[in-house]
């Protein structure tokens, strides 16, 4: 993870942005990694934050502060970056602290809530904030809005590229094709997921005179059945949707505007496509009979926002409809047997991989944290892989308790008596995201004995997925309440862990509808795709995390409850479970599901209990 941004190249930038931040007398920036689409993972030549923290995690926004201001509070770093525990380590190792102060947010603490407090403590000497209105949502210039004006500042959207224009930001142009995908891959046409849309508007709000719009590119592509790899880590594409009743307008702005679009069955819909004219799509949208509009404020960006507001002034509007969310959690058949047949497919290349890493290969002699990530990402496409659905995660050591390190160019080696971790996930022909972690202990010698400490956090680890995988439960289950199950098994045990214990999978690797986290309230759905995934990381000395991604199913036995039908088979480390803590239902389960990784070709290593 060394910087990649030499330090003059940074003392322009900040130069260059604290004379931008003069002209309208602004004290501080919000920073995001985001993109125009709101995008969780970005290309890292359109990641201001990046660009001016050298900080490469997927999660974390930033405050800059303009010079004046630093010299009021006594600060040297004019760039604050804010992250979760998952990115302590990491924040540290690639940021400069004489540029980039760490803001590092215990567990449980709301990002945002940390910036705008930062704000608050130091209000006295703040007049003014500003931001970039493409790469933030509506809710949240909305939410910034009334904080400022709680506390008294003004508040200045830049809606021109300004800021990126400041600080060189190189930008990111795509013109990959936007292809669509045959009905009977995913058992749902473009006008079943139309009409799927229109029947959900809340009353008041029909389906013949309502507009429905998203930026988020994940909604775009389930509702189009299209993929477009434009961004890494991601099978879905740029643009932003509209749609009036039997008309479907995708709108591609500057970075998506030369791709091809090979979208044809849309079956009795009319499909437009407009290429980065915001004067033509306002003309287009003004000729429609208009009067609702339902969207959600956080999916879609502020300067969309005042596009809407210039074009339908004064119409009704829901901008709190969940839209696609809903939808998109619920799988169909198809779906689902198309992302069984591709965890079937990315098993057996971590199966390949975690073999690899743990016993080597006669013919390798290189092994190290990125040939790890080459390794997988090799694997994966001897299996048809056609991307990641994330940055691969590859540690060793020490690296292993960086939540999310990341770093492909590593050359940090894999030694015996180590604990690896992986965690990766890939694409297939039907875009749809597989994911899922194991680690195994390097013993290439074969003479290596694990410790300890490596045994007990790997134990209970297991047990805690166990706990999970096997749990039946009311389908008045909150997320929250199922984290307990899963992570009171690691408690009991003297550990704990930073993140939340599961997470939607889809056409995104990370899909809203479903969590598994002290802070998800909602209940389950059936059919829906979860991962769970608990944890524990010691600093300095290697970490565990064990990730199955399941199905919500509705349990044969009590119909008013669910249980979990998993779609990862990947073998365990037998040197690192210790069989005296295992119960005998652990036992059992185990020994059925070693029996089917070995009947795939996916176990690691002869279980004993078979």
């Amino acid at each position: 993870m060394t910087n990649t941004i030499s330090t003059e190249n940074l003392t322009a930038w900040y130069a260059q942005l604290d004379a931008l931040m003069s002209e309208q007398q602004i004290d501080a920036l919000l920073l995001t990694s985001r993109d125009g689409h709101l995008s969780e993972y970005t290309a890292l030549e359109n990641n201001p934050r990046y660009h001016l923290s050298q900080f490469t995690g997927s999660v974390g926004d930033a405050i800059f502060i303009s010079a004046n201001l630093a010299a009021k509070l006594d600060m040297k770093a004019q760039c604050l970056l804010f992250v979760d525990g998952r990115y302590h380590i990491q924040a540290d190792l690639q940021c400069d602290a004489d540029k980039v102060s760490v803001q590092k947010l215990a567990y449980g603490e709301i990002m945002w809530d940390s910036m705008m407090g930062w704000f608050e403590n130091n209000k006295q000497h703040i007049n003014k904030l500003g931001l970039d209105g493409y790469r933030f949502s509506s809710s949240d210039v909305s939410r910034l809005g009334e904080f400022a004006q709680g506390q008294g500042f003004g508040l200045h959207s830049y809606n021109h590229h300004e800021i990126d224009n400041a600080i060189e930001l190189p930008g990111f142009i795509t013109t990959k094709p936007i292809n669509q995908l045959a009905d009977e891959l995913l058992g749902r046409g473009v006008k079943d997921n139309i009409t799927a849309l229109t029947s959900s508007y809340p009353q008041g709000f029909s389906a013949e005179q309502t507009c429905y719009i998203t930026s988020v590119s994940d909604d775009v592509s389930y509702l189009l059945n299209s993929r477009g790899y434009h961004t890494p880590n991601l099978s879905s594409h740029f643009g932003y949707l509209f749609v009036i009743n039997q008309d479907v307008v995708l709108y591609l702005p500057r970075d998506a505007a030369q791709c091809e679009v090979n979208i044809n069955d849309v079956g009795d819909l009319n499909f437009t496509v407009v290429r980065n004219d915001w004067n033509e799509l306002g003309d287009l949208l003004k000729a429609k009979n208009v009067t609702g509009l339902c969207y959600k404020a956080g999916g879609i960006n502020y300067v969309l926002q005042q596009m809407i507001d210039q074009t339908w002034p004064g119409v009704k509007c829901n901008d709190a409809f969940a839209g696609v969310s809903p939808i998109r959690v619920v799988k169909s058949p198809q779906e689902l047997k198309a992302m069984k047949h591709a965890f079937v497919r990315s098993s057996k290349a971590i199966a390949e991989t975690i073999r690899w890493a743990k016993y080597g290969n006669s013919q390798d002699k290189t092994y190290t944290e990125g040939a790890l990530a080459s390794k997988i990402w090799s694997e994966y496409q001897a299996q048809g892989a056609l991307g990641l659905s994330f940055g691969t995660i590859a540690g060793c050591g020490e690296n292993g308790a960086q939540i999310h390190y990341s770093d492909d160019t590593s050359t940090r080696p894999l030694n015996d008596g180590e604990l690896v971790l992986l965690d990766s996930g890939a694409y297939y022909e039907e875009g749809l995201a597989t994911d899922v972690t194991r680690g195994c202990f390097c013993n290439h010698s074969g003479q290596a004995k694990p410790e300890d400490w490596q045994i007990d956090i790997y134990t209970s680890t297991l047990k805690a997925s166990i706990a999970g995988l096997r749990a039946v439960v009311p389908q008045s289950c909150t997320g929250a309440q199922m984290d307990d199950i899963i992570r009171n098994v690691i408690k009991e045990a003297g550990y704990d862990y930073a993140h939340g214990t599961g997470h939607g999978v889809g056409i995104d690797v990370h899909e809203s509808g479903i969590g598994i986290s002290p802070r998800v309230n909602a209940t389950f759905t059936e059919n829906a795709v979860v991962t769970i995934e608990p944890g524990i990381y010691l600093a300095d000395q290697g970490g565990v995390r064990v990730e199955n991604v399941v199905i919500v199913r509705k349990d044969e036995h009590k119909p008013d409850h669910f249980n979990f039908e998993i779609m990862s088979f990947v073998g365990y480390d037998w040197e690192l479970i210790d069989l005296d803590r295992l119960t005998v239902d652990e036992k059992d389960y185990l020994k059925d599901y070693e029996q089917r990784c070995q009947n795939m070709g996916t176990e690691i290593m002869p279980c004993p209990l078979m």
